[in-house]
């Protein structure tokens, strides 16, 4: 368990410094904004986050607190920290794991992963991972940023349980060369897929209405596209930029295919050829 340090008396709602951290107070509680590198800018770090500061304890990460923080490759949360601002451990370019003291009531770390303490939602993937990631069955939502800047992954594995992916999920995943989406689900949010320039193929499953804003924008690489009958909305800049996109396949009739609502800027949607199939191909 980490100590706390000295306790010392400080006005609430100013920043304050301790250490490599800033910080701000409400009431009894600590909410770190922002921590700066120390040490040799060639080396890598190892951040253990303090369970508290000046006598009160940590509750809370800012959202941009760890941006920009390159040299980070294992950072743990103490079992004081209940609240992470969205994307507060996205982004940082050599993290590959995070983990969480034992005891945390909010938080727990698989595989260097971060996932609710319920293992409902998958919070944050280090950035700096590669390969193959796999999420286990019984997540039901992938949260907002959780893979975002992964650059290294080529293969992300979800599993049917997943109803939900949030905004960004997958932003900037530019190795990533298809995505099945789970037959279960339900939301894709903003700019879910955007950027990941090698993505070839999408799967979009029967259960899912909307295809959010930008959610496969700049997907440079994509050239084969699967929709399904139940697809009300496309909205704007969905498919804004997917320049090699050739080949929609639709399992819906023309008909229901002119009923979809197809928002601005998706003329690379609109362009392709359709093709009108009882069911999409499999998969390459």
């Amino acid at each position: 368990m980490q100590e706390l340090a000295d306790t010392v008396t400080v006005e609430e709602g100013t920043y304050r410094q301790w250490k490599c951290y800033t910080y701000l107070t409400a009431g009894l509680r600590v909410t770190i904004t922002k921590y700066v590198s120390s040490g040799p800018k060639d080396e890598p770090e190892y951040v253990n986050i303090p369970s508290g500061i000046n006598g009160m304890p940590v509750t809370e990460i800012w959202s941009t607190a760890f941006f920009g923080c390159d040299r980070i490759e294992e950072i743990s949360l103490p079992a004081s920290v209940t609240k992470l601002q969205d994307g507060a451990l996205s982004g940082m370019r050599k993290l590959i794991s995070i983990a969480v003291e034992d005891g945390n009531p909010a938080y727990c770390s698989r595989n260097g992963d971060l996932y609710t303490a319920d293992m409902q939602v998958l919070v944050c993937v280090p950035a700096g991972k590669t390969g193959k990631n796999r999420v286990p069955e019984g997540v039901t939502a992938i949260g907002y940023r959780a893979f975002c800047g992964c650059t290294g992954l080529r293969e992300i594995l979800l599993p049917a349980s997943v109803k939900e992916i949030g905004n960004g999920a997958f932003m900037g995943c530019a190795e990533l060369t298809a995505a099945v989406l789970p037959e279960r689900l339900k939301k894709l949010g903003r700019d879910a897929f955007a950027g990941c320039r090698r993505l070839r193929s999408v799967t979009v499953p029967d259960t899912l209405p909307v295809i959010e804003k930008a959610a496969f924008a700049g997907c440079k690489g994509l050239a084969e596209l699967r929709l399904p009958a139940g697809l009300r909305t496309v909205e704007s800049y969905a498919f804004a930029k997917c320049t090699l996109l050739r080949d929609v396949y639709y399992s819906g009739t023309p008909e229901q295919w002119r009923q979809i609502e197809i928002g601005t800027q998706n003329e690379c949607l609109t362009r392709a050829n359709i093709h009108y199939v009882k069911a999409p191909p499999s998969a390459p």
